[in-house]
């Protein structure tokens, strides 16, 4: 059966320390759709963190923050991309000297009583295949001090040749994530999300990810902590 769990986000690490999202759920699983998501840096869900590189995180007054867009700009940055009238994405406008790479992290603390040993997640990668660029959306995770871990075998592709008529599309990704180590309670997890060029030259795509959802389990199965 699933049990009542008491799940604890870790917020993005500012340089005024760290702050913290507590869920309570039960039997309910947390979708993260990014519609509040303002391209600002204080609308960040809590939990989340963007790097304009591996080491640059981006805070509060950042200026690439750059707000709502609907695609076809040119300025790099962090946007809040609007896919739909009703819908938004986390995401990014590359160039030359911004977000290749560029990173959106998520930090999970398990604040339940039990182990846990593995994670299911799915989202969407959402792309405005505009440029005539490939990029790619590279999946990285293990604890905050040692991402040593790369699921290989995801790592997403825009088109290298632009659309005719460009419009958004969405590719869910699927996956299964196994840290090689118990996430004891209290222990904490990261996912990365890894932006970079692949491909072609001059312009790049807009794209993002959108629709996060992730569970954890024991070593037997049961459903304890659910993101």
């Amino acid at each position: 059966m699933r049990l009542m769990f008491i799940a604890v986000l870790l917020a993005q690490a500012a340089a005024y320390g760290e702050q913290f999202f507590l869920i309570n759920t039960c039997e309910t699983g947390y979708h993260e759709t990014f519609d509040c998501f303002e391209g600002t840096y204080l609308s960040l869900t809590n939990g989340f963190s963007v790097y304009k590189e591996y080491r640059t995180v981006m805070t509060n007054g950042d200026l690439d923050f750059r707000g709502v867009c609907e695609g076809g700009v040119t300025a790099g940055g962090c946007y809040s991309l609007q896919t739909a009238s009703n819908n938004r994405a986390l995401g990014f406008q590359p160039t030359d000297t911004k977000y290749t790479p560029g990173i959106i992290e998520m930090r999970i603390t398990n604040a339940s009583p039990y182990d846990i040993r593995t994670f299911s997640l799915s989202y969407d990668v959402v792309c405005l295949n505009n440029s005539d660029r490939s990029s790619s959306i590279k999946l990285e995770y293990g604890s905050p001090n040692v991402l040593s871990d790369t699921a290989s075998s995801i790592n997403n592709l825009t088109p290298l040749l632009k659309d005719v008529s460009p419009v958004w599309t969405y590719s869910n990704v699927v996956a299964e994530i196994k840290p090689g180590y118990v996430l004891k309670r209290g222990a904490c997890f990261v996912i990365r999300w890894i932006f970079d060029d692949a491909g072609g030259s001059g312009a790049r795509d807009e794209y993002g990810i959108d629709n996060i959802k992730i569970t954890a389990r024991s070593a037997g199965g049961t459903v304890i902590y659910i993101y």
